[in-house]
């Protein structure tokens, strides 16, 4: 056992390392080299067809309104080859090239209310063809029984008139379709695919055990459609039909397969019966594809009938806990409304500027055109972006100057995160301040056009930006600035990255662009586009003002929080960088009395968890990242006597499964997988294979995920993993050192 287990293990790093799609071309070659040997070259030649016609209907629209484009993409790739494998080596080019578009166009087409396409893109260019073929049987020259798929031997017309050998069947020296051709070399590669690459493995094996169920179920009778008699074995069934390739490669697709275990076993077994029936009894050609077809349509309702729906995740304010004490009455209410209700803060520093006057920093920089000068105090101070990746302000400066006209400015103010709310409480309290921040970058960068987007959970904030562009508008100096167009962002979290809000602006689509190129050289409408967080541009003003000095202090800069948790006063505070937790705790006042801390949440969700003992820690990137969290947005939530470490690592794990653009397969089912491996730990039914399966999930999140999102979804359940492996059970114990060192992003 010790050589299997340790090959599986190799083969699980190799799919770590090069994503779920490359293993799925790598399984596809060999059957495609098979069928090539033994159908000759014109095998070759239909599946290099349809592999670069799939590549060229996805890369051709891209460059006709001139966005990147990835060459070698492997989702066209893997659409091309599965397409490829269930052809005849004499099917017309025609008909290839009507499948591809089809599997390209309308098979990817990401529905709005599903978060995805709702038909495999494979099965439905190959419907496609099958309903040419019927359409046009002369084309391929002499009537076959089975133009569809290698079930030839199971057809008197076809062969079927002298009974098959099992053997010959096994080994695949029956002709059909390119792929299944020999199951002898797929049942390795099923294998492989259903205990390393893929993790919808449970509708694969319900249809692999329903098809020969279903045969052996069916009486024998004289109208099973053209079919030899030897049909109704299930043995001959499964070696001369397509199951096994079906089984794999399509019925584990993961976005056009239920989500629940429930729901993939009824899947699988509604495609197996589905099949059968509409093999042996109709003349339908490529039934099998038909029968994919019906149960991606049935999808959404397993889903909604197996699939266990998460508790709803807070959004950014709705989260903070309502059992501080109210205010007094010289303090603003700590109420924390989503939309409409002003949040209490403590920032003197970043609102200093509004005692001088509406927009004074602005109005002085437009009389005395000292750009330059404020360019270098601003990069000087050490700013770092407030979005969450905390990239040096100035790097990303000098490398948008150096662009050509015409440029752009982006405000982002989407904060979708749950346990952050410094941006909606700048909106909301300090307008001003973020528009006259927003001038002043498009004054030091002479920009063409500016565009401040708010979310969409935040009508208030809409409001309070509307009327302060208004302001600014009516001034005399705001005639050097372009035109400023406040938009309504998305509900979606992940258009919080900076690419997948270009992508919204522009498509409507909600989901992130691969990189490169970066924003800053291919951005919104293709031109250089700069993206700042809200709070990073709030900054500008006093820092233009008082300097990069008075910025830095005595430490590296400040930074907003949000405060929430079992603490006296939830709400915004400014804080140096370096300051250790506790202190940040002691500006709201504390924890309440007869709470105990049980742990500190930094970085919302996209961080992690710490334990009491690291409430000394520095609130500071590097001292963050080695303990296994990051800053991010700046949120710090404190964990008190009603927590539960194991359910709030759940919550974000399922709210990250929720957010999720469904883009990349690693994120799109790793967040599945993270979130129902979890609920193991959470029912105390952990075992050690449930933990190496959460690390390996985790592993493959942030290895291979396309953004941020699918990076960070594990970081709280790994924390909990690092710090309190009494929370997993004796597994837990047992795995103590091991899971120590899995470190988070």
């Amino acid at each position: 056992m010790k050589p299997i287990t340790s090959i599986l293990s190799r083969l699980r790093d190799v799919r770590s390392r090069i994503g779920a799609k490359w293993c799925v071309i790598l399984l596809t070659l060999p059957p495609a080299a098979f069928g090539i040997v033994w159908l000759g070259p014109r095998a070759a030649l239909v599946l290099a067809l349809s592999v670069l016609l799939c590549m060229a209907a996805g890369i051709l629209p891209r460059m006709i309104v001139r966005q990147p484009f990835e060459l070698f993409h492997p989702g066209a790739i893997v659409t091309g080859m599965l397409l490829g494998l269930t052809l005849s080596v004499d099917t017309p080019i025609y008909m290839i090239v009507v499948g591809a578009l089809v599997a390209e166009y309308p098979g990817k087409y990401r529905l709005p209310g599903l978060g995805g396409n709702l038909f495999n893109p494979a099965a439905l260019g190959r419907t496609a063809i099958a309903l040419l073929e019927w359409l046009d049987p002369s084309a391929y020259g002499p009537p076959a029984a089975d133009i569809v798929s290698g079930a030839s031997a199971l057809f008197k017309e076809a062969g079927g008139n002298i009974r098959p050998q099992l053997a010959d069947l096994f080994v695949g020296f029956h002709p059909g379709a390119i792929g299944e051709t020999s199951e002898l070399l797929l049942i390795p590669i099923a294998v492989v695919m259903l205990t390393v690459v893929v993790v919808k493995r449970h509708a694969a094996l319900a249809m692999i055990l329903a098809v020969p169920l279903t045969v052996i179920c069916l009486p024998p009778a004289a109208d099973i459609v053209g079919h030899a008699p030897w049909a109704l074995n299930p043995l001959v069934y499964l070696l001369a039909g397509n199951t096994l390739l079906l089984a794999t490669f399509f019925a584990t697709d993961p976005v056009t397969t239920p989500n629940s275990r429930w729901g993939a076993v009824l899947f699988g077994v509604g495609v197996g019966v589905l099949g059968v029936l509409a093999r042996l009894y109709t003349s339908i050609p490529g039934p099998e594809m038909y029968a994919v077809l019906l149960m991606n349509l049935m999808v959404p309702l397993l889903d909604r009938a197996f699939l266990k729906t998460p508790s709803p995740v807070p959004t950014s304010a709705a989260n903070i806990r309502q059992k501080a004490p109210a205010a007094d009455a010289s303090s603003p209410p700590a109420e924390i409304s989503q939309a409409h209700t002003a949040l209490f803060g403590s920032t003197p520093r970043i609102t200093s500027t509004l005692r001088l006057g509406p927009f004074a920093v602005f109005k002085r920089l437009t009389r005395r055109r000292n750009t330059d000068g404020a360019v270098r105090e601003i990069e000087q101070s050490g700013l770092r972006g407030c979005g969450g990746a905390r990239f040096p302000l100035h790097l990303k400066w000098k490398a948008f100057r150096d662009r050509s006209h015409p440029r752009i400015l982006i405000a982002n103010g989407q904060e979708g995160e749950p346990e952050t709310f410094k941006d909606r409480y700048l909106m909301q309290n300090y307008p001003e301040l973020v528009v006259e921040g927003v001038a002043i970058a498009s004054l030091l960068h002479d920009v063409d056009e500016i565009l401040i987007v708010v979310s969409a959970h935040s009508e208030r904030s809409q409001e309070k930006i509307r009327d302060a562009v208004a302001r600014l508008r009516a001034l005399p100096e705001s005639r050097c600035l372009p035109p400023i167009r406040v938009l309504v962002g998305s509900e979606r979290y992940i258009c919080g990255e900076e690419s997948a809000l270009i992508e919204f602006l522009e498509t409507g689509r909600e989901e992130p662009r691969l990189r490169p190129p970066l924003p800053i050289e291919y951005g919104l409408k293709g031109m250089p586009t700069l993206v700042h967080n809200v709070e990073t541009l709030s900054w500008l003003p006093s820092i233009v003002h008082y300097g990069a000095e008075w910025f830095r202090g005595n430490s590296d800069g400040y930074q907003l929080v949000s405060l929430s948790g079992a603490v006296r006063q939830q709400g915004v505070y400014e804080v140096a960088s370096g300051t250790p937790l506790w202190r940040i705790i002691d500006q709201g006042g504390g924890l309440p009395a007869g709470e105990q801390l049980t742990a500190i949440a930094v970085g919302g969700p996209s961080g992690g968890l710490l334990p009491p003992h690291m409430a000394s820690l520095a609130f500071s990137p590097d001292a963050l990242r080695d303990a296994g969290t990051m800053m991010g947005t700046g949120a710090v939530r404190v964990l008190g006597n009603a927590d539960s470490v194991t359910l709030v690592a759940q919550s974000a794990a399922e709210f990250f499964r929720g957010e999720s653009c469904g883009r990349c397969t690693s994120c799109r089912v790793g967040t599945w997988e993270l979130c129902r491996l979890w609920e193991d730990v959470v029912h105390g039914n952990a075992t050690a294979e449930t933990l190496e399966q959460l690390s390996e999930v985790a592993t493959v999140l942030q290895r291979t995920s396309t953004c941020g999102l699918g990076i960070a979804s594990p970081s709280r359940v790994l924390s909990v993993m690092r710090y309190w492996p009494e929370a997993l059970g004796a597994t837990g114990e047992s795995r103590k050192e091991t899971v120590g060192c899995n470190e988070s992003p």
